[in-house]
């Protein structure tokens, strides 16, 4: 929900909307008292300082996680993260998509 949301605002390049979503997001956060809430937070704005931060940032946790010396439960949670991660990248293939779409169709 989060992810959709952000990709909308931040691809309308609108600061108001994005900073909207993520006060919003930040609410749940403390709501629901969960690493993987905070994580969506933090995404969030990794994204609005680099573009490139979910590309970059799934390459590496599939790096760590493919690793042979880490701990399941830490495997774990790399794979928890790429997944967040890839519903934000998935959100702005999305997005790219509608938009190729909607100037086809003005032409």
């Amino acid at each position: 929900m989060f992810a959709r949301r952000f990709t909308k605002a931040f691809n309308s390049a609108d600061k108001d909307a994005i900073a909207k979503v993520i006060e919003d997001a930040s609410q749940v956060v403390s709501i629901n008292k969960n690493k993987y809430t905070n994580y969506y937070i933090k995404v969030m704005n990794k994204i609005n300082e680099k573009k490139d931060y979910v590309e970059k940032e799934i390459e590496r946790l599939t790096k760590i996680a493919k690793g042979k010396n880490i701990a399941t439960e830490k495997a774990d949670d790399f794979i928890k993260r790429i997944n967040i991660l890839n519903a934000f990248k998935n959100q702005e293939e999305e997005e790219e998509e509608e938009e190729e779409n909607v100037k086809k169709d003005e032409l």
